[in-house]
Order: structure tokens, then sequence, then C-alpha cells
């Protein structure tokens, strides 16, 4: 679904599968918004996180889940992440949340010009 989604928006998504590929990633790319799923088996969104307290320019994390309820939500949002999204994906709530994460990013430009699609690709990390 975030594959369509980004595709709308003449988006770049890079896809991983673990934690190590994230951390790697992240090495030699400046993505401007992390997906990333609770159910990586190598680590949580939480590790993502970490890695952020000391970027220059810190990335917008969405954390997706089957589970999501309010206590994560809160969870992620007091520790420093962007949003949850609940598994099944509603497909308009998935599009609200990443357009309101790219015009975070990117100012009032993003949507009208897709210039944060073409300066930082997304990461898209597994069962997101």
């Amino acid at each position: 679904m975030f594959r369509e989604i980004a595709a709308d928006m003449s988006c770049q998504i890079d896809c991983v599968t673990t934690l190590a590929e994230v951390r790697h990633y992240l090495l030699g790319q400046s993505p401007g918004l992390i997906i990333f799923d609770v159910h990586v088996a190598d680590g949580t969104w939480r590790d993502v996180l970490d890695r952020q307290t000391f970027a220059v320019e810190p990335r917008l994390l969405i954390v997706t889940s089957d589970h999501a309820d309010d206590c994560l939500w809160a969870e992620v949002l007091n520790l420093g992440g962007y949003d949850v999204i609940a598994k099944p994906f509603n497909k308009v709530e998935a599009r609200y949340v990443f357009l309101s994460a790219m015009m975070r990013k990117g100012g009032a430009r993003a949507l009208s010009s897709n210039s944060v699609c073409k300066r930082a690709p997304l990461v898209l990390a597994a069962g997101a």
C-alpha cells in the first residue's frame, strides 16, 4: 500500500527487511521518513529511534502493527516517533498519515512539488 501511495507522489521507496539492513542503509542514505513494523525479527522500532537521537536531521518514524492500540500509540509518540498505523491498513488512514508526515518533513512545498520525495527516499522496513 505504501508503494502505491508513494508512487502517486513520485516518491522512491527503498525496501529493507531487517534492522541490520536499516542501520546499514542509514550509513549511506538520509531518508526523510522510515516506516517500520513492530515484527522485525532483529530489533524494534525503539532501536530505530535510538539511532535518531544524535542524527543531524532526524527522520520521521511511522510504526506499523497488527496489534496497534492506544498504549503503543502513546509510547511511540512519547519516545519521538511520528505515528502508528494499525494493520490491516485502512487506505485512507495510511494515505493521510503518509501525506501528513511528508508535509511535516518538507513544509507546504512537499505536496505541490514533491521536493521532499526527490531529495530523500523513503525506507520501508519488514512487514510494513
